[in-house]
């Protein structure tokens, strides 16, 4: 299956964006090199994603409108249905997440989950947070707060 490529360079570092051959996106990855498997060219989909990454960059989006796949088990699929309402600008606790997931003990669980994502920004796992924290962030909390600051989340004041 042919999968292409193409970089950006934005606030937050070198992302790497991945389109696969069904015209879907598969991966936004921070700091990412692609390997012989990926193909380098700039398709409409990933000129298009690299138009709204930009414009969510500047501070003019806040919602996008890219068709993306992610292989899920189907509690990460939960935990992403979940997050799909935390607005731009919000954010929510991964206890909060457990607790609409109706099981209240599966705060790390939640956490493992997001630690999967694979499409930073557009599956926003960084307006995920822990109790009293940032709790974590596959691209580092450095690049979470810098997101939350993006968005103008109250949060990061609070914490």
């Amino acid at each position: 299956m042919d999968r292409y490529y193409i970089q950006l360079n934005s606030p937050i570092g070198l992302l790497t964006l991945i389109e696969n051959k069904d015209s879907l996106i598969s991966g936004i990855h921070l700091n990412f090199f692609p390997d012989e498997t990926l193909i380098k060219l700039e398709t409409p989909l990933l000129k298009l994603l690299k138009k709204q990454l930009n414009e969510y960059f500047a501070g003019s989006r806040k919602e996008f409108t890219i068709p993306f796949k992610q292989k899920l088990t189907s509690f990460q699929k939960e935990v992403y249905d979940v997050l799909k309402d935390v607005g731009y600008g919000y954010t929510i606790e991964y206890g909060d997440i457990a607790y609409l997931l109706n099981n209240e003990k599966a705060s790390r669980a939640v956490g493992n989950a997001l630690g999967k994502n694979n499409i930073l920004i557009l599956v926003p796992c960084h307006r995920v947070l822990g109790k009293n924290s940032f709790g974590g962030f596959t691209g580092g909390i450095e690049t979470k707060k810098k997101l939350l600051m993006l968005e103008g989340s109250a949060t990061i004041e609070s914490l």
